[in-house]
């Protein structure tokens, strides 16, 4: 749990995660817990901090009389909450599997217990438990997450069912969303699951969030095509990934005006973006031009800072991510990923003007890039592309914003689906 450290340096954050070590391992011992509160009380929100501080005063001399005692669950539930909020499963479940075994009646506990093993990719077990909730609280929420949990387990029998229930129960415009993306995601699914068993980050970032997959080690092509191309250099990877993509956009009839980026630090990428497609680059402002944008985004940091800017979908703006994380949820879901990854390197991203170093990169690029045209992987590598993707394209993030009004979140479920070869 260190999404409340922000700036903080790397000395403090790795003591206050080893005070919270210590308590999770001992997770009813006063002393532990009142440690971890005084490293992160001035960091952590208050709602977290006044109910872990509750709860350390309720602790007392801890024994199993405790779990007679209802104030203490109350304690208890309030800061089992505040934990899932603040994204620290592994203590929440923890606390939550005790007040289960205390009061498995409990509908709350049950909930969150199911929403905590949802969030781990726990996925059966967390269907147990919705499964327990919905026969006493027929609610959408709960509905929501029966149904995505049968997505992920790739469970179709009485799919159909819930989904049905799920449209029945939405009351507000956010609810009617959920459910246009939900039926979304099973329509894809169907589409899938009917052709083959699903087993690459492909065909899952696809299913889940219409979005287009370029490089994926979990395909067999293009496994094979990378062992072909081990001994390129990064420049000269880059720069087939850039033209794959440029290539592959062309079959698709998207025909990019401008190459943009949001922060310095995709200065010099973007910039190899502009050679290879031949357009021009600029840093993207609020007032974005009429121009069909491919927005250069170098990690999955920048759209988290960034993605106020952009509350409504737009025909115009393209969200590319070169790299897009396996661990982090992002506010955007990137129309195109180059390829999925748990350790985010950016390229270049310490060159963020036009000096001396970056014009001997883009020569090298400019020297480079004839042969990467007439490649023969490369060939291949984009014919498959275009073979996977060229009947989807009404169900695609890119460029249908007709049917797709608002941006969603990523939740970085991948890694719990695909199995890494």
């Amino acid at each position: 749990m260190t999404d409340f450290l922000g700036d903080n340096n790397l000395v403090n954050a790795s003591n206050i995660q080893t005070l919270r070590q210590n308590w999770l391992e001992s997770p009813y011992n006063q002393i532990q817990a009142r440690a971890y509160l005084e490293s992160v009380k001035n960091l952590a929100p208050t709602d977290f901090t006044s109910k872990l501080d509750d709860f350390i005063n309720s602790i007392g001399d801890f024994s199993e009389k405790k779990w007679l005692d209802d104030n203490f669950l109350i304690v208890l539930i309030n800061l089992s909450y505040e934990l899932i909020n603040l994204n620290d499963y592994e203590l929440a479940l923890i606390f939550l599997n005790d007040l289960y075994k205390a009061n498995s009646q409990n509908l709350f506990v049950n909930y969150e217990l199911g929403f905590v093993n949802l969030l781990l990719g726990n996925y059966q077990t967390a269907l147990d438990f919705f499964e327990a909730v919905i026969i006493h609280e027929n609610t959408f929420d709960t509905l929501l997450n029966i149904v995505m949990c049968k997505i992920y387990l790739t469970r179709l029998e009485k799919l159909d069912d819930y989904f049905v229930k799920l449209k029945l129960s939405a009351q507000s415009s956010e609810e009617e969303i959920e459910v246009f993306n939900t039926g979304k995601i099973i329509y894809r699914l169907n589409e899938i699951i009917s052709a083959k068993n699903i087993k690459t980050y492909r065909e899952w970032l696809y299913i889940l969030y219409g979005s287009i997959l370029i490089n994926d080690r979990n395909n067999l092509l293009d496994s094979q095509e990378s062992g072909k191309t081990t001994n390129k250099s990064e420049l000269t990877q880059i720069l087939t990934d850039i033209y794959i993509l440029k290539r592959f956009l062309e079959s698709l009839n998207i025909n990019i005006e401008i190459i943009t980026y949001l922060e310095p630090d995709s200065f010099t990428l973007s910039h190899l973006f502009g050679l290879v497609f031949e357009l021009p680059v600029e840093l993207l402002t609020n007032q974005y031009n009429n121009a069909k944008c491919l927005i250069i985004v170098n990690d999955t940091q920048c759209l988290r800072t960034n993605y106020k800017t952009f509350t409504k979908t737009n025909r115009n703006i393209i969200f590319y991510c070169y790299e897009l994380s396996n661990d982090i949820s992002l506010p955007i879901t990137p129309a195109i990923v180059n390829k999925i990854t748990f350790d985010s390197v950016i390229p270049y991203s310490t060159i963020t003007n036009d000096g001396k170093e970056y014009q001997e990169i883009m020569q090298k690029a400019f020297d480079t890039l004839p042969s990467i045209e007439t490649d023969c992987n490369t060939a291949n590598h984009i014919a498959s592309l275009t073979q996977f993707y060229e009947l989807k394209q009404a169900n695609l993030l890119l460029d249908n914003t007709d049917t797709f009004k608002d941006y969603f979140q990523y939740h970085a479920e991948l890694k719990y689906l695909v199995k890494d070869r």
